[in-house]
């Protein structure tokens, strides 16, 4: 055999070593791709986990105990501030005046979370609002006159307490908002049903001013009815707020909590749709 001719028989065999070697390098590669990838799922899965808002690093930075939910949406009503700030991502979507309850018939500090809107709710006030005088023991229609006004956001079954709408909205104008039967009023009704039930707000004025009764669904958003004295405004600053119902000077739960374990705290039920 000569020398050429031996060439020809490892010519094939190096071809194939060669192939050999591409295919193992490709190999390689496509595995290095494939774990990079899954790390960086991994790596991207994991950072809402630990990546905080900036409302939130706020509220840590003044000692502020709420954790609120890094994902997703949720409500924070503070009580002594008679605001609801509507978060998204830990982070304020808006704010709105709210009316909340009296130091007599107080909102109860609490975690819920939504069930429901109710558009154009009926009203039945409680034995104790009818004993009182205050108000007579029949259904109040559906309607601008309703004392629920044109619409109601539901918390957990059997909690009597709303996030509503009101027939007197004259007194969000009033510094001092502690005005209702332990219900909280909200001013800007309309935009938060409308982001609840991811609705147009003109969809929301529709309805609300047409002439039926309904129970719409929601998803069930966390809400936090808490009470801090010391809470920033929407340019970051932090505020002083009075202590309207003197829980700064006891450590004693709240008796509007008590009363509402007991099921006593209502500010009335709603009425048949």
């Amino acid at each position: 055999m000569t020398a050429n001719s031996g060439d020809r028989a490892l010519g094939p065999r190096r071809r194939i070593g060669a192939l050999s070697r591409l295919l193992f390098a490709f190999t390689l590669y496509a595995l290095t791709m494939l774990t990079a990838s899954a790390q960086d799922i991994a790596a991207e899965e994991a950072e809402p986990v630990t990546q905080r808002s900036e409302f939130q690093r706020l509220l840590d930075a003044h000692g502020i105990p709420l954790t609120l939910p890094p994902r997703g949406k949720a409500i924070l009503v503070n009580i002594p501030a008679f605001e609801l700030i509507a978060l998204q991502d830990a982070a304020p979507v808006f704010r709105s005046r709210v009316i909340v309850g009296a130091p007599w018939h107080r909102t109860p500090r609490l975690e819920t979370h939504v069930t429901s809107v109710r558009i154009r709710p009926t009203w039945r006030p409680t034995p104790s609002m009818v004993a009182s005088g205050e108000y007579r023991d029949r259904i109040w229609p559906s309607g601008p006159t309703n004392p629920l006004g044109l619409a109601a956001v539901r918390f957990e079954p059997d909690l009597l307490i709303y996030l509503h709408d009101t027939n007197r909205r004259e007194l969000f104008a009033e510094e001092m908002r502690a005005l209702s039967h332990g219900c909280i009023r909200v001013q800007q009704w309309d935009d938060l049903v409308a982001w609840v039930l991811n609705m147009p707000l003109q969809t929301v004025h529709g309805l609300a001013n047409g002439n039926k009764t309904l129970d719409l669904p929601a998803d069930p958003i966390p809400v936090y009815l808490a009470y801090y004295l010391r809470f920033p405004d929407d340019t970051g600053t932090l505020i002083e707020h009075p202590d309207v119902y003197g829980l700064s000077q006891s450590n004693a739960i709240a008796s509007s909590e008590i009363q509402l374990s007991q099921g006593h705290l209502s500010c009335a039920g709603l009425g048949p749709t």
